[in-house]
């Protein structure tokens, strides 16, 4: 069924009500997990159970949804590679500088895995790797990275949306710490993860020593730095608790940064943001438009657009966030504000006084989903399956 048909049924049968998701970030490239998620897909009445669905309208009868999603990308900041930095991490890789198998490869390795916390830094490793593929396959060895990019060589990521963009990679270092959703937890993550990996080399090369192979494997003994691919600005979370003195020697991981990317705030962010957000609202069948918030970046200008701060004392006025919740205007959808994980919350309570409908537990379209779903049916205590809001 098209898409122009379904929504044609939904306006039919009177049920079609669209909800439209503002997302206050740059689309990831080559495939944003949001977009994934959300944009054309229908949203499935609240469970008798309390549990709630989205699934687009391949997989369901239309007329059992409620919701139609849309999402729009509004970008806060302009990003920008560091030319250098790239062709330094080209040459590491080239060099051997990641290759950790123990049949040899360890002799080179100058570290034993790649952090990711941020989907730019993400990209950044993404160009590298496919220009390193392009180059070589030309070359007839199109098989190159197997030996540079081994299994061995763990690729540590802070979520769902980090770890998207590396499996289109298809590299054979296996992906972890998916799950753990916060720098703080992916670094205890790292922690135990990957000095039960040095462990096990070590074991792996004293049993091989025995079989006089020890000059070859006295690298194996050695616990490599991790490389940590950043942006000019960052958290320090993870460098600090893997290097922390109180972890002895034997538990602590060195950490090198690279800094491969800038990001810098769009000028024209407040007047795409204001488009996007006045055109959703003026959509025929807009029901709510949820703005999602990803950083502090841009969050001022957002509630300048809004309308919703004090100008004397730079805080949230409530009653005019009661104004938005509602709709400024009579016939107006209203607006509700997402953040997208703890730190976001705390940073809009603590600089503006706003705290946001939505606080996702997970920093995934995943999380921020079941969020949403939560605070609709929560709402004057009227259900989803009402279609209230």
């Amino acid at each position: 069924m098209s898409r122009q048909r379904s929504l044609g049924l939904h306006s039919e049968l009177g049920l079609r009500r669209n909800m439209a998701m503002l997302l206050l970030k740059s689309k990831s490239v080559p495939t944003d997990a949001y977009e994934s998620r959300f944009d054309n897909l229908y949203a499935q009445p609240a469970l008798s159970n309390g549990n709630s669905e989205y699934t687009s309208v391949r997989d369901e009868p239309v007329q059992r949804c409620l919701y139609v999603l849309s999402t729009t990308f509004v970008p806060v900041l302009d990003f920008v590679f560091i030319a250098n930095a790239l062709t330094d991490l080209r040459e590491l890789i080239e060099r051997g500088g990641l290759d950790t198998r123990p049949e040899g490869g360890l002799r080179q390795a100058k570290y034993g895995g790649v952090i990711f916390t941020s989907q730019r830094a993400v990209e950044a490793f993404a160009t590298v790797v496919t220009h390193i593929r392009r180059t070589f396959a030309s070359r007839g060895r199109g098989n190159v990275l197997s030996t540079w990019l081994p299994k061995s060589t763990p690729l540590y990521v802070v979520g769902p949306a980090t770890a998207g963009a590396l499996v289109d990679l298809d590299l054979q270092c296996p992906i972890l710490g998916i799950e753990t959703g916060n720098g703080e937890t992916l670094a205890q993550f790292i922690l135990n993860d990957y000095n039960a990996k040095h462990v096990g080399r070590a074991i792996a090369a004293t049993e091989r020593s025995m079989s006089n192979e020890a000059e070859e494997d006295l690298a194996s003994l050695e616990k490599l730095p991790l490389l940590f691919l950043v942006g000019k600005e960052r958290r320090d979370i993870i460098p600090k608790t893997l290097r922390a003195e109180e972890l002895g020697e034997e538990r602590r991981i060195g950490v090198d940064e690279m800094v491969v990317y800038e990001a810098k705030e769009s000028r024209n962010y407040p007047n795409e943001f204001r488009r996007h957000w006045e055109t959703k609202k003026a959509a025929p069948g807009m029901a709510v438009v949820w703005v999602v918030i990803f950083s502090p970046k841009g969050v001022k200008a957002m509630l300048e657009v809004l309308d919703v701060l004090d100008k004397e004392t730079g805080k949230v006025d409530q009653e005019r966030l009661k104004n938005l919740h509602s709709g400024w205007q009579a016939g107006d959808p209203p607006t509700r504000i997402v953040a997208i994980g703890p730190t976001t919350r705390n940073y809009l309570v603590r600089e503006f006084g706003l705290e946001p409908d939505v606080c996702a537990e997970r920093p995934s379209p995943e999380g921020v989903w079941e969020g949403m779903f939560k605070h609709m049916n929560g709402l004057a205590g009227r259900d989803v399956r009402s279609g209230g809001l």
